[in-house]
């Protein structure tokens, strides 16, 4: 097990520890409910995220969360989907093991 002053949640620049962490109890505490369904947990800011405290871009975390989502979403549909003018709909499924 890890131990408590591990912070299971941090993300950059920490060592990759060869241990476990508990699994949350509290019902509010990150992890301890399902996530939701997808694709709808691509853009619905997770529970854990708090409107009291600070994103990335200054905007509480959920605000914060829907704005780097729709950043994104729009950065794929212009540059992947259209900008590389490539007609998706005659691109087959290279993993169609039948395609001749």
């Amino acid at each position: 097990m890890c131990s408590d002053d591990d912070d299971a949640n941090a993300a950059w620049y920490i060592r990759l520890n060869s241990c476990t962490h508990r699994v949350p109890t509290g019902p509010s505490e990150r992890g301890a409910r399902w996530p939701v369904d997808w694709p709808r947990r691509v853009r619905t800011p997770p529970y854990w995220l708090s409107a009291a405290r600070a994103g990335v871009y200054g905007k509480p975390e959920p605000e914060d969360f829907t704005v780097d989502y729709d950043h994104w979403r729009r950065v794929v549909d212009r540059s992947y989907l259209n900008g590389l003018g490539i007609d998706w709909s005659r691109v087959r499924n290279v993993m169609d093991m039948r395609a001749a």
